[in-house]
């Protein structure tokens, strides 16, 4: 299978429309599976902290930065996360350019120093992958991260950002996908994974697993939101 043939698999053989599928369980499995213990991970535009909570939880990584441009967002996430150890929640927005703005600086990523290499990027929803990743070039070369994009990427962006730092793109189901077949995969998929392309060969056996935990994950039901409440009569 590759990657197209796993969106015919699941759109058409199946019947499951990208809006069917639980893409944050997904996520999950995805990021479980690329972040090791002693990871040192940046999550941009952390939100929530949802994948934060989950990769804490599941992947257990050394060093954690909340990466938040939103005050009040922010202001939460330093009132959960006070007391854990090895978080640090930052208000700033990441891009290509430092610019000291009236409600929110931005940074460029090569400008931090980092107690470590970072091992993981995640950029979240909405927050401009190109220019975060333009802000962190020199990291990405030097230190080799795998970086998580989500909210349906830009093929264009995949294409270029790979090209310049010699990164493989790969899908959540964990295919290698082709330049020209991108714009199908990730119309359907909401989220990629670029791999420093001198891991892909060794993650070989790490792929089948994680291949087999996301259709799992797809082939399992959940209750949607809706349901619940109606269940809980809220």
């Amino acid at each position: 299978m590759n990657a197209v043939d796993d969106i015919v698999m699941l759109r058409n053989e199946q019947g499951r429309s990208s809006a069917s599928i639980d893409w944050d369980r997904v996520l999950t499995i995805n990021y479980r599976s690329y972040v090791y213990p002693d990871a040192l991970v940046v999550d941009a535009g952390a939100g929530e902290a949802l994948q934060s909570r989950r990769l804490r939880r599941y992947a257990r990584p050394s060093q954690l930065f909340l990466v938040e441009s939103d005050p009040k967002a922010a202001a939460k996430l330093r009132f959960q996360w006070a007391r854990k150890r090895g978080i640090t929640v930052v208000q700033v927005a990441l891009g290509a350019e430092t610019v000291e703005g009236e409600d929110v600086d931005i940074d460029r990523l090569d400008d931090w120093t980092l107690p470590g290499p970072l091992s993981f990027l995640r950029v979240g929803r909405g927050n401009g992958p190109d220019g975060v990743l333009a802000g962190a070039a020199n990291i990405i070369d030097r230190d080799r991260p795998t970086i998580g994009l989500e909210g349906f990427p830009k093929p264009a962006t995949l294409t270029t950002v790979a090209t310049r730092h010699d990164l493989s793109v790969v899908d959540l189901l964990g295919n290698v996908v082709k330049a020209e077949d991108a714009p199908d995969v990730f119309a359907y998929q909401p989220g990629a994974i670029l791999l420093p392309t001198e891991r892909v060969e060794q993650r070989g056996p790490d792929q089948a697993i994680l291949r087999a935990d996301v259709l799992r994950s797809i082939g399992t039901y959940r209750p949607s939101l809706e349901r619940i409440k109606r269940w809980f009569g809220v």
